[in-house]
C-alpha cells in the first residue's frame, strides 16, 4: 500500500487550529480576540518592523531574521522612512561632543605645569574647520 501525501490546505489547516489553541492559551480573552498575533508571520512582521523603526541596523536584523539586506529592505523600506533624520541626529550629537570643552579634574596634581588652553576639535586645529572668532 502506498503512502499517500497530505494535502498543502490539511496541514495548512492543522497549523493554522495548533496556533489559534496557543494563542487562545497564551494570551486573555480580550486579547486573543483582536488580530494581535492572528498568524505566527504577523508576529515575525511586528518584531522585525519594530526593530527597524528603532533604529536598528538592517544587516544585524536581517541576519536574526535569516534574510538578505536586500530582501529585508524591500519588504521593511517603509520602516526606515524617518532613518535619515535619525542619523541626522546622531552625528550632529556626536559634532556637538567635539564642540565640548573636556572637563578639567577638580584636583590639581603638584608640580605639574599648567595644561594647554584648549583650543576646540582637532579639526579646527588642522585648518580643516575655521576656528570660531
Amino acid at each position: 500500500m502506498e503512502r499517500q501525501r497530505p494535502d498543502l490546505r490539511d496541514r495548512y489547516t492543522t497549523a493554522h487550529r495548533a496556533w489559534k489553541e496557543a494563542r487562545a492559551l497564551a494570551l486573555p480573552p480580550a486579547l486573543a480576540a483582536t488580530p494581535l498575533g492572528k498568524r505566527p508571520y504577523d508576529l515575525r512582521h511586528s518584531a522585525l518592523s519594530t526593530w527597524l523603526a528603532a533604529g536598528a541596523d538592517p544587516a544585524e536584523v536581517a541576519q536574526r531574521a535569516g534574510n538578505s539586506v536586500e530582501v529585508l529592505l524591500t519588504r521593511y523600506a517603509k520602516c526606515l522612512y524617518d532613518r535619515q533624520s535619525l542619523t541626522n541626529h546622531r552625528i550632529e550629537d556626536l559634532l556637538r561632543s567635539y564642540d565640548r570643552r573636556p572637563q578639567e579634574p577638580d584636583i590639581e596634581e603638584p608640580g605639574r605645569p599648567e595644561r594647554e588652553a584648549w583650543r576646540g576639535p582637532l579639526s579646527m586645529r588642522n585648518g580643516l574647520v575655521p576656528a570660531p572668532a
